[in-house]
């Protein structure tokens, strides 16, 4: 009648540890669990990302794993929870260490005694860093394998040439040397060769990304912006380098003479910050190809706040709605539209809508803005310079200076090519219109059209006459030289006769 209900009782084997490590005894020491902790701090692990990407999967880990302490080794394993936040922890020594190296071997005399405290401490840590390396497993890209024998660590560490840098980088500041100016530069640019572990530093980097989950998109311009910044960092240290590598090696005056030029008497900084930003400005206008003149008129905090506010500018315009941007880049532009005749008659709105479309172009004296005889794509506005109008025949038509417009010509009519040339005679600063921006600023301003209609034609009228003449011109002159030495030719025969 009554049925008796059963319970089940279920029973879990235990499961040895994941570390694979021996127990230990409840009455263990302090020092023996300590060396436990360590010991699986450097077994191989699934947190650290890199694991992930080497091995296919868990059960290859846990094998590597066993492997590992059934050696009985200190050898850290290259994906070990220690070499993971030892990665983490390098990728920020690392980019503040190829920040020094180049201050330390280029402005060694604007620096003060107390900064050298910084040497001492990157001289230590980098001793921890060759005792980590030699104490390191690596991967084999030949094999696929992790090598963790510790002869080989030691070849292949001391056989490449990071081990190199990592030695010549530890040079301390010796009161041996300290008055050998010479023996001191070599060691400060020797010290250099650390700047291979920039490649480190890159690896290192990736691994904190990965271990974040930071977006590969997100990634990929945090290293742009950082070997951007090392590499114009790197170039503001060349100059005075270039000072120190002379005195070395004895080289001839060609580099005096180069830097003297460079760097003239009133423009030498008398601390190091000044110098500093002068050849950081300096580094920058040879990655963009400008030769600039640089002189400090303002305090170097001015040019800072300068350059910073320039690209915050443009950072926020990003954000900035279309209505916004029109109105920002109508004020920008007050001077050109002031200038330009045909703006004055257009209303403000269609005047934003052509200025939005507006590329500004800087060119230099004798700069060619259009070749005759090319294709035309686009028209020019001058907003500031003077440029020469000069026809296929090199004769000099006119100048055109600011407020004035060329190269409507070929957007009006397309079967026609550049009538002339357009030289640069000052820096002018010009805005670009395409011809799709052309038209489409044109479809609804049909009186602005036959203005620039009009004028394009007077100004092809006028350019084919004056080639015409110059070619007339020519013919003549050449026609009456031709006449000249045939009646010369004449007159000697009838002479001889």
């Amino acid at each position: 009648m009554f049925q008796v209900k059963l319970s089940h009782v279920c029973t879990i084997e235990h499961v040895a540890s994941r570390s694979f490590l021996p127990p230990l005894p409840p009455d263990a020491s302090c020092c023996a669990r300590f060396l436990r902790f360590l010991k699986k701090m450097i077994l191989i692990t699934e947190i650290n990302p890199n694991s992930m990407n080497f091995f296919r999967s868990t059960a290859e880990i846990l094998d590597e794993r066993r492997q590992q302490v059934k050696s009985g080794s200190w050898i850290i394993h290259p994906f070990s929870i220690f070499r993971l936040y030892y990665e983490i922890y390098m990728a920020i020594v690392l980019f503040l260490w190829l920040i020094y190296l180049p201050l330390d071997a280029s402005y060694d005399n604007y620096l003060t005694k107390e900064i050298f405290i910084i040497n001492y401490c990157f001289n230590a840590l980098g001793i921890v860093d060759i005792f980590v390396n030699f104490t390191t497993g690596y991967k084999s890209k030949k094999k696929e394998t992790i090598v963790m024998k510790w002869s080989s660590i030691a070849c292949n560490y001391m056989f490449s040439f990071y081990f190199l840098g990592d030695v010549l980088a530890l040079t301390p500041e010796l009161p041996a040397y300290a008055n050998n100016r010479k023996l001191d530069s070599l060691l400060d640019l020797l010290s250099l060769t650390k700047t291979v572990r920039i490649f480190t530093y890159l690896n290192y980097l990736e691994t904190l990304f990965n271990y974040f989950r930071i977006k590969a998109g997100a990634q990929t311009v945090v290293k742009m912006f950082t070997l951007a910044f090392l590499l114009i960092h790197d170039l503001a240290c060349i100059f005075p380098m270039m000072a120190t590598s002379s005195e070395i090696f004895d080289t001839s005056g060609k580099i005096e003479m180069k830097l003297n030029l460079h760097i003239s008497e009133e423009n030498l900084a008398t601390d190091f910050k000044s110098l500093y930003i002068r050849n950081l400005y300096t580094a920058c206008s040879y990655i963009l190809g400008v030769d600039i003149r640089f002189k400090f008129h303002y305090p170097w905090s001015f040019y800072v706040t300068a350059i910073l506010g320039y690209f915050i500018g443009k950072f926020l315009l990003l954000f900035a709605t279309e209505k916004l941007k029109k109105e920002i880049n109508y004020h920008t532009c007050r001077r050109l539209v002031n200038n330009v005749q045909i703006f004055q008659s257009l209303t403000r709105e269609l005047v934003e809508e052509i200025l939005h479309h507006l590329k500004p172009e800087i060119y230099l004296p004798n700069d060619i803005i259009v070749k005759a005889g090319s294709e035309g794509d686009c028209m020019y506005f001058l907003a500031s310079g003077t440029v020469a109008v000069v026809s296929p025949s090199g004769k000099e038509i006119c100048h055109l200076e600011d407020g004035d417009y060329f190269g409507e010509i070929c957007l009006l009519y397309s079967n026609l090519k550049r009538t002339a040339n357009i030289i640069a005679l000052e820096i002018s600063e010009v805005y670009k219109l395409d011809r799709k921006s052309f038209k489409k600023s044109m479809e609804n301003n049909l009186p602005l059209y036959k203005k620039l209609q009009a004028d394009a034609k007077k100004r092809y009228r006028e350019t084919r006459d004056i080639e015409r003449m110059i070619m007339t011109a020519s013919h003549r002159q050449i026609f009456d030289t031709q006449s000249i030495a045939s009646n010369n030719q004449s007159a000697n025969l009838f002479n001889v006769n």
